[in-house]
């Protein structure tokens, strides 16, 4: 890591130093006259993509825009998800596997059944081919999490198919293909609900961390290793596990 300090910064400072770093002010991404919440980022060397979902005036949908490390916007893609369709689209995630990013969303086909889509996005800012339905069968299928290794994708999501709420995954190849088939493989499944799911990658292996419903009010955070076909390595690991409810864990 390097840190840069002006010279007059130095010329001035008496040893031991201590130096604070600058941090920018907020920069605008998305319309000042819409609903947008919900963002998610990742970084491709050079540029971030941002997502988020905003209401459009009838429904929330997926955007997205490219930004620079300066916070300015090189390219402001547009909505993600099909507009027009009276479905709302929240809860993006993005990753990017070194070639270009997998935008995830949870899309409301009906008030009973949540799915998760994706859109591959370039380098350049731009979706490549169509949606891609990445997990769409009854019930519901919610908060999806993704992350890569090599070329992969892996998304990870909550799902009530079976019982309260299990947590389940895929992996996408980089042409937004599902690799694994329907409903996908069980990462973590007990008879309490598993919900909010993150995962993150090391060149070997995925760790996901997930809320596991102790008990009513009370959930605690737990997270499971996977080798890359997100079959579970290893016994659940409770990371915090107390009287008091602990929730939204991240992971990286």
């Amino acid at each position: 890591m390097q840190l840069v300090v002006p010279d007059a910064v130095l010329q001035h400072a008496a040893y031991p130093i201590t130096i604070d770093p600058t941090v920018s002010s907020g920069q605008m991404v998305s319309a000042p006259s819409s609903l947008a919440n919900q963002p998610s980022i990742a970084f491709d060397g050079e540029d971030y993509l941002v997502a988020w979902s905003e209401y459009d005036g009838s429904n929330f949908e997926i955007r997205a825009a490219q930004v620079n490390g300066a916070g300015n916007i090189v390219q402001p893609i547009g909505f993600l998800s099909s507009q027009g369709d009276s479905r709302d689209d929240q809860r993006p995630a993005v990753a990017w596997n070194g070639t270009r990013f997998l935008v995830t969303w949870e899309h409301e086909f009906s008030s009973t059944d949540m799915d998760v889509y994706g859109r591959i996005v370039n380098r350049a800012g731009f979706p490549i081919g169509g949606i891609v339905t990445v997990v769409a069968p009854v019930g519901n299928q919610t908060f999806p999490s993704v992350t890569a290794a090599g070329s992969t994708f892996f998304v990870v999501w909550s799902d009530d198919r079976v019982g309260a709420g299990d947590i389940m995954g895929t992996g996408v190849s980089i042409a937004g293909v599902r690799l694994d088939a329907s409903p996908g493989v069980t990462v973590a499944a007990t008879a309490t609900a598993e919900t909010q799911p993150d995962i993150a990658a090391t060149s070997g292996a995925l760790l996901v961390s997930y809320q596991l419903l102790a008990g009513t009010g009370n959930p605690d955070v737990y997270a499971q290793r996977t080798n890359l076909s997100l079959v579970p390595v290893g016994a659940a690991i409770p990371l915090a596990t107390t009287a008091s409810p602990e929730q939204d864990a991240k992971v990286a």
